[in-house]
């Protein structure tokens, strides 16, 4: 805490200061590089809503169920230092909590900013995305929509593959993953994606698929 203190009082003062080295008098500006966090963390660093919201993500304005849209324009609906700044200050500025709120969630913001905003820095490049919980969040939307495409009589063949498979003795025992993969840690997830192109050719036929997986294909053709 009493590092945070110090470096928020050097970086309050943007234009520098001198410092006598050497009995030379120096010019010395400093500034936040890069801030480092998991996902929640980071989110809450930068302003943006927890992940789960509809306008989770701090990179960009995507809503959450259409994460799987690969058209989506990245750059365009890009979050930028600019446009949130100015959406923090409509959100400052309304009269009411009501539409406090309101301004809020469409822009998927909190109505109080991080104490880093205190800092030189650019919200949005200066605080990386965690890798891990990117890629895991990830893999857990595959799972996901690859059970899905299962028919409920063929679960069980499934199932039986994936219990049988040998897997190294230093993973941790899973659930089964179709009932209980929302209590997987995203190790776990990460892991099971692993082995997912050998279980599948092992133990999914056509026959395992819902009609609507197997008439997607012909249809988009």
């Amino acid at each position: 805490m009493m590092y945070f203190s110090q470096l928020l009082m050097i970086s309050k003062n943007k234009h520098g200061y001198e410092l006598k080295i050497n009995d030379q008098c120096v010019w010395i500006t400093d500034g936040l590089g890069v801030i480092t966090s998991d996902l929640p963390e980071g989110n809450e660093q930068v302003g943006i809503k927890n992940h789960n919201a509809h306008y989770g993500c701090r990179n960009c304005i995507i809503h959450r169920n259409n994460l799987h849209n690969i058209t989506f324009d990245i750059a365009r609906n890009g979050r930028y230092y600019h446009k949130t700044t100015l959406q923090f200050a409509a959100v400052k500025s309304a009269q009411s909590r009501a539409e406090q709120n309101s301004i809020a969630m469409e822009y998927g913001i909190w109505k109080n900013l991080s104490i880093f905003n205190e800092i030189m820095r650019d919200r949005h490049l200066q605080c990386l995305h965690d890798a891990f919980h990117c890629i895991g969040s990830l893999a857990r939307e595959t799972l996901q929509a690859t059970f899905r495409t299962f028919s409920t009589i063929r679960e069980d063949t499934f199932l039986k593959t994936w219990y049988n498979f040998e897997f190294p003795s230093t993973w941790s025992c899973q659930q089964n993953p179709i009932l209980h993969l929302g209590l997987y840690f995203f190790s776990d997830c990460l892991q099971l994606n692993m082995i997912m192109p050998f279980l599948i050719t092992w133990a999914i036929s056509t026959t395992m698929l819902n009609n609507i997986a197997i008439l997607l294909p012909s249809i988009c053709i």
